[in-house]
């Protein structure tokens, strides 16, 4: 549904912890990426998908698999998260592991009307988006803040797309 920019920091030597949105050194290089609206695609591939039957899930049975996401997208948390509350698809995962990353701010997100000008100002959104999902008692989410690559080197090959 667009592209975004993503920078290469110049951080090879951590593995490209720095691939983000914001230009963190001087040497870093510009990689534009093609993206698509996280929520559409919830919607269309989990909210809207027909769970076959199986021996551990009769056809009549109202079980439904838990669905768990990690989120880790370098800044763009402030903008994704608050349009998965809004379109109502975060409701329909039961886990969403993720960071926040307000050490980013200054952030201005075009398109969005979100502008974060201070490191103050996204933590404050940040308390105030991870504080209302536990909330809402029609919604049975849950964020739990979480900072973990270990899947970098844990011997299974990341899925690449056919």
């Amino acid at each position: 549904e667009g592209h975004m920019d993503f920078y290469h920091n110049a951080d090879e030597r951590y593995e490209e912890w720095g691939f983000s949105l914001k230009k963190l050194t001087d040497t870093a290089t510009v990689e534009t990426v093609p993206v698509l609206r996280l929520s559409s695609w919830i919607k269309q591939h989990i909210v809207e998908r027909n769970i076959p039957s199986s021996p551990f899930r009769p056809a009549n049975s109202n079980q439904t698999p838990t669905v768990v996401m990690k989120m880790d997208i370098e800044g763009s948390e402030y903008v994704v998260l608050p349009d998965l509350m809004f379109e109502g698809v975060l409701c329909h995962l039961d886990f969403v592991f993720g960071e926040f990353h307000p050490k980013f701010a200054p952030m201005n997100f075009t398109g969005h009307r979100v502008e974060l000008k201070t490191r103050e100002q996204a933590t404050n959104l940040q308390n105030l988006l991870t504080d209302v999902i536990p909330t809402s008692r029609n919604c049975k989410a849950r964020f739990k803040y979480a900072d973990d690559e270990s899947y970098l080197h844990d011997g299974i090959a990341l899925p690449h797309p056919s």
